[in-house]
């Protein structure tokens, strides 16, 4: 539980060496009781993952910047960002996603892209708010938040001019 706002921010440092694992909760509902003995659990089969409770009235304004909507909520965050979320006293889908985060984890400092510190934008970018001016129509900017090999192509020369709407401050 925390005692100050700025253990969040401090509690999210610790990500870059170790999984944590934050039960966003309310006293008042009675799945986030279940999911508390859930977790209890799982403290003991997971010693290096590090497991919090963050009670949503008592901090508001962490609930508000998670964009926590609903309790039970339980984040997992991994080398500073938020990698997935599980809503509601499910149990499999928690051990799911502390397992999937373990095993993805094996590449200890490194992104899924290789390098220190490179991670995946775009489920931050706003889509209908970016634009590419000199791109090719028959491989659009669209191309590039496609899940497959399509790529985003000039109509002209070898530039492009991009312009990236976040739905959140980017530091690049």
């Amino acid at each position: 539980m925390f005692s100050q706002n700025k253990q969040f921010v401090e509690i999210l440092r610790d990500s870059a060496s170790k999984l944590i694992v934050v039960d966003f909760y309310s006293q008042t509902y009675p799945p986030c009781a279940l999911v508390d003995r859930i977790l209890a659990q799982l403290v003991n089969q997971y010693p290096n993952v590090g497991f919090y409770k963050v009670d949503i009235h008592r901090f508001p304004e962490v609930a508000e910047q998670c964009r926590i909507t609903a309790t039970p909520t339980i984040q997992f965050y991994s080398r500073g960002r938020n990698i997935n979320e599980v809503r509601g006293a499910n149990q499999k889908a928690i051990v799911d996603a502390i397992n999937s985060a373990l095993s993805s984890s094996g590449s200890e400092g490194q992104s899924a892209y290789g390098v220190v510190g490179h991670i995946d934008l775009t489920s931050v970018v706003l889509k209908t708010q970016s634009e590419c001016l000199n791109q090719n129509d028959s491989k659009p900017l669209e191309n590039v938040f496609a899940k497959n090999d399509s790529v985003l192509e000039s109509d002209v020369d070898e530039q492009m001019v991009l312009h990236i709407a976040f739905n959140q401050p980017i530091k690049l």
